[in-house]
């Protein structure tokens, strides 16, 4: 899950001056989902959609 967080992370700020910020961010994303009942929930589809891009990147 942590790498779809700082995915999405990225694309909301960039990394133009470096990775801590979307880290930062990234890491807030994985305690709210921690903290909610539905986070296990989020990041098994979460997980499979990017697996699933992936595939289809890679296999066309």
């Amino acid at each position: 899950m942590s790498l779809v967080s700082l995915a999405i992370a990225d694309r909301l700020v960039g990394h133009e001056d470096g990775w801590l910020v979307p880290l930062l961010i990234a890491a807030g994303i994985n305690a709210a989902l921690a903290l909610s009942g539905v986070g296990a929930i989020i990041s098994i589809i979460l997980g499979a959609l990017g697996f699933g891009t992936i595939l289809s990147e890679r296999f066309g």
